[in-house]
């Protein structure tokens, strides 16, 4: 998986879409979601909130 789609995945997972929903959407195994930590979730998922993209 390349950064650009790692990218995507986490910013995905960040407004609450599953990991299999994911995986079959952005067409990457889920041992590459696997790769993606709580923390990296988290970070972009503040980040969202705070440009005004989440409530």
């Amino acid at each position: 998986m390349n950064e650009q789609t790692r990218r995507e995945c986490i910013k995905a997972l960040a407004y609450g879409r599953s990991r299999d929903e994911v995986c079959a959407v952005m067409d990457v195994p889920m041992e590459a979601l696997n790769d993606i930590t709580e923390k990296e979730i988290i970070q972009q998922r503040n980040y969202l909130k705070k440009m005004g993209y989440m409530p």
